[in-house]
């Protein structure tokens, strides 16, 4: 479509990074009309975030990604914190509840390469390269964007919704008044990028080498030959990469690499006071800003994407209240304060004196309290029904299909709400008037003689197991697979009187 034609969308996304380009995959599989901008005329080729959790591997996995970023990644078991000679201190990890290891580590343009290659897919995505916004007006049912395209032409773009995308210094932010809170930590890093001339494994850990004393560094043994080091900078400590080259030929034990890229850059903690004004909202780094220390930065931006993204979809296509937006905030903003909260407090055992006690504590303390497995984390207040499993991740688990290989079980959920009944049924009219609500059902059997799309073989009793434990026969699970309610006994008019007391239709 000629750029001089479109006046009129129903998203429009600020900035084509991860974060932007994620979100425009989800409205594309959606369906919805959608224009993505990024002022850039092509795409910044240099490695940037370089690690995923398990539980963000599964939003990769929800815009159909999965098997190409397997090619493009490797899997990591967590992080180990260590002293200046290697030896193990302290290990964060985390139950992997998705299906996935703990971590993956991956070279960023090829996954941005990923996203933006998938958009192609979708007739309802518009992508606007060399396009800058100028400025942001809420209007009574929208927004409205005034963009300069390559430079020469203006437009105004008339829409439901603007997010934006647009990163730590966020033109949408600061037009339309945002304020964003400091969390009193900064800090500044050198980053080098490398690729070994020939392949070589060094851990399956992301490593980091403690010390107060400007020697802290963290390695990442990262996909194929890339590598990366990151050498914590103290105050009037050298910037110049120079100075570093035999550390990293030390760390590597080879002088046999290139270079990719290397930077100084400094980062904050602070998270915006309002992720929502009126029909404009902020996302990623425009929403919050973390420390590199726990690799949780564009995970955060990858959460509030699915998140946004499901909430929009009903309002556009099941006429959702509008109000469904405000628990955007109520959702996502306690999980990243206590994100950005574990993540100082790593660096602060990084580069800190605090790294003598853990180096006491290694000393004294068995093992096995040595290890911190980080606990999922629950929702605090949003689109969910109060209950004891509620408003936690539901898991994803592997069944067998008809030719005895696995596939992960979110495959058969879909991109909606979804009742898993187990050791019961329902009707067919229960079923299409479910459906008229936006609710898919699948049900769970112990054995059946094929694979379909409304029934799950519980091959390994996963499903079995979780059901007695939460002592229920179904299961409302979100498109973005928090659990939204159990129920023991299903009466379809209870679940939609759920949702409807729930989104304040």
């Amino acid at each position: 479509m000629e750029f001089e034609k479109i006046t009129e969308t129903q998203i429009l996304i600020i900035g084509a990074g991860p974060v932007g380009l994620l979100l425009a995959n989800f409205f594309g599989k959606y369906r919805h009309r959608c224009i993505i901008i990024d002022k850039q005329e092509t795409p910044i080729n240099i490695p940037r975030a370089i690690s995923i959790d398990d539980e963000t591997l599964r939003i990769i996995q929800a815009v159909g990604l999965l098997e190409e970023f397997f090619k493009i990644s490797k899997s990591v078991k967590g992080l180990q914190l260590c002293d200046q000679s290697g030896k193990l201190m302290f290990t964060l990890t985390k139950e992997p509840t998705s299906g996935f290891e703990a971590s993956h580590l991956f070279y960023s343009p090829e996954l941005e390469k990923l996203l933006r290659d998938k958009l192609n897919e979708y007739k309802s995505v518009t992508f606007l390269e060399n396009t800058e916004l100028l400025n942001i007006n809420n209007t009574h049912n929208g927004a409205e964007a005034s963009l300069l395209y390559q430079k020469k032409e203006n437009q105004n773009i008339r829409c439901r919704y603007i997010i934006g995308c647009d990163g730590a210094n966020s033109k949408v932010r600061a037009i339309t008044g945002i304020k964003m809170k400091n969390l009193n930590f900064s800090a500044t890093n050198l980053k080098v990028d490398v690729e070994l001339n020939e392949e070589a494994q060094y851990s399956n850990w992301i490593k980091k080498y403690c010390s107060s004393k400007q020697k802290a560094f963290v390695f990442l043994d990262s996909w194929h030959k890339h590598k990366r080091i990151e050498f914590s900078l103290k105050r009037d400590q050298s910037e110049n990469l120079e100075d570093y080259l035999e550390k990293t030929q030390q760390i590597l034990n080879t002088r046999s690499f290139k270079i990719l890229h290397s930077a100084v850059y400094s980062f904050q903690s602070k998270i915006a006071d309002k992720w929502k004004k009126g029909n404009v909202l902020i996302a990623g780094d425009a929403a919050h800003l973390m420390p590199p220390y726990i690799g949780q930065g564009m995970c955060a931006g990858f959460r509030d994407a699915q998140n946004l993204s499901w909430k929009i979809h009903y309002i556009l296509k099941y006429n959702f209240s509008d109000s469904i937006l405000n628990t955007y905030q109520s959702e996502r903003y306690p999980h990243t304060r206590f994100v950005i909260t574990l993540t100082k407090l790593t660096g602060l055992l990084f580069t800190s004196p605090l790294h003598h006690l853990l180096k006491i504590l290694s000393i004294l303390l068995p093992s096995k309290l040595l290890v911190f497995n980080a606990p999922p984390i629950r929702l605090k207040k949003g689109v969910f029904v109060k209950g004891k499993s509620n408003a936690y991740l539901f898991p994803q688990f592997k069944i067998k299909d008809n030719n005895a290989a696995y596939i992960n079980t979110d495959t058969f959920l879909g991109t909606e709400f979804c009742l898993l009944i187990y050791d019961t049924r329902l009707n067919e009219q229960d079923e299409n008037s479910l459906k008229e609500h936006g609710i898919k059902t699948l049900k769970i059997v112990a054995n059946k003689n094929s694979i379909n799309s409304n029934l799950i073989l519980d091959s390994n009793k996963d499903f079995e197991k979780w059901f007695k434990k939460n002592n229920c026969h179904a299961v409302l699970i979100r498109p973005d697979r928090y659990v939204f309610n159990t129920y023991k006994n299903i009466e379809v008019r209870n679940i939609i009187l759920d949702i409807r007391r729930t989104i304040k239709l």
